[in-house]
């Protein structure tokens, strides 16, 4: 799927994030929960590197890796728990290491986790070992809010700053869950300097699968692609299976956004303003592209002003517009 996937666009950046380590190498013996054995940690980090040599060998790049996809969550299935301290031990005494020797061009990124804990990518770059094998951190946005991506980057800037998971409900209001990713995932991570915005996941089928006994049950894709019978032309009984899509609000989240601002683009200053949470980039062909949503209760009337131009629009009750025009 991934080289279907490259073929189409080989511009396409990958990331990788392992759910858990082999059941053997943690202390519970089991794909869910409990803690990377220390004695393992060695091993591990082969694995790895085994990983990236294997996608390599595909014709797959991966651009970077984190060591756990959220270590503070063991209910999920897989999943594994590890602390800032561990992950620290890991990087600087394993998995930096053997990267740099075998992978040096794939970036390593600490945390992977929620904006509510920006301590824990805190401690991990406070270890000065640690960091000098750590590319930057990885947010997710469950719990807390964006700007504890600023609070980590404003001690670090020298350190990337990547977005890389939300998912919408399937029991979601479609407008309401447009609104709030427009706000958050799309306008609150670029403004606080994230390199990426990813929804997750890209598609499913009607009833959500495949997922796991204790997965994430009704991730929404951001298509859901179905199938239906239809009758064949010309016959009186022949029927054949057909493909529906449903597009969903992360399918028109990304075409606000990533169908506009293409990679290579840079954000630059736009007005804070209440209740009209924005973001404007600079895209390498010279456009200045602007995301807007009407967080307001009401319609809402406002002014654009760029180097003398300027524009009046309108927008409804989380209505969601993107804007866009030449840089002179």
């Amino acid at each position: 799927m991934l080289q279907e996937i490259l073929q189409i666009n080989p511009a396409v950046k990958i990331i990788a994030s392992p759910w858990s380590a082999p059941p053997w190498m943690k202390s519970n013996g089991s794909y869910v929960g409990g803690r990377l054995k220390r004695q393992f940690y060695p091993e591990y980090a082969r694995y790895f590197v085994k990983y990236l040599e294997m996608m390599r060998g595909h014709g797959i790049h991966v651009s970077a890796v984190t060591p756990q996809n959220e270590p503070h969550n063991p209910r999920n299935e897989p999943s594994m728990e590890m602390s800032a301290t561990e992950q620290a031990d890991f990087i600087k005494g394993h998995l930096g290491p053997e990267l740099r020797k075998a992978a040096p061009e794939t970036d390593i990124l600490c945390w992977d986790h929620n904006c509510d804990e920006p301590g824990f990518p805190l401690t991990v770059l406070a270890d000065a070992e640690a960091r000098a094998y750590t590319a930057g951190v990885a947010w997710h946005l469950y719990n807390g809010v964006p700007e504890a991506m600023s609070k980590v980057r404003a001690l670090y800037p020298e350190k990337k700053v990547y977005f890389t998971e939300q998912w919408v409900s399937a029991k979601d209001d479609f407008m309401g869950a447009l609104r709030w990713h427009t706000k958050n995932v799309i306008i609150g991570t670029l403004r606080n300097w994230s390199r990426t915005a990813l929804e997750w996941n890209l598609a499913s089928d009607p009833r959500y699968a495949l997922h796991t006994r204790l997965g994430a049950v009704g991730a929404l894709g951001g298509i859901t692609i179905g199938t239906t019978m239809r009758r064949r032309r010309g016959t009186a009984d022949g029927f054949a299976m057909g493909a529906t899509i449903e597009r969903n609000p992360g399918y028109y989240l990304m075409a606000h956004s990533a169908r506009f601002i293409r990679p290579g683009s840079v954000r630059v200053h736009s007005s804070a303003v209440d209740r009209l949470p924005n973001v404007a980039c600079l895209t390498p062909d010279s456009r200045m592209v602007m995301v807007v949503v009407n967080d307001g209760d009401g319609p809402r009337r406002f002014r654009l002003q760029h180097r003398g131009a300027n524009a009046t629009l309108e927008l409804g009750r989380g209505d969601v517009a993107t804007l866009r025009w030449e840089v002179a």
